[in-house]
């Protein structure tokens, strides 16, 4: 196919002139290729969807019912309440402190 000046070649395979090398032409290269991205793209989506429904049952089926769980055997508190913050230097101590450790005098009550 001649286009004015410039060939099929030139267009065809980033111009690297490999039209009709190999066992296939080039352009039956690229058409397939364009499948082969399709069947990848595809097989991604699959693996995606799965990943996420396994995701899922994992979250509902298992980390729910155990925090639930965990809940209920410390009485009804939460785990996260094991630190609090310094009214002075705004930093993390834990809750039974008297003194916080960055500024190493008495917290007020």
């Amino acid at each position: 196919m001649d286009r004015g000046n410039h060939k099929h070649e030139d267009y065809c395979c980033g111009g690297q002139g490999r039209h009709g090398m190999g066992t296939l032409g080039c352009c039956e290269e690229h058409r397939m290729s364009k499948e082969h991205l399709e069947m990848k793209k595809k097989m991604l989506e699959e693996k995606l969807r799965s990943f996420l429904t396994v995701s899922a049952v994992i979250y509902f089926a298992v980390v729910m019912p155990m925090s639930k769980l965990m809940e209920k055997m410390n009485g009804g508190k939460s785990t996260a309440t094991t630190e609090k913050v310094c009214p002075e230097c705004a930093s993390l101590i834990p809750v039974a402190a008297k003194k916080c450790k960055y500024r190493t005098s008495a917290l007020a009550s």
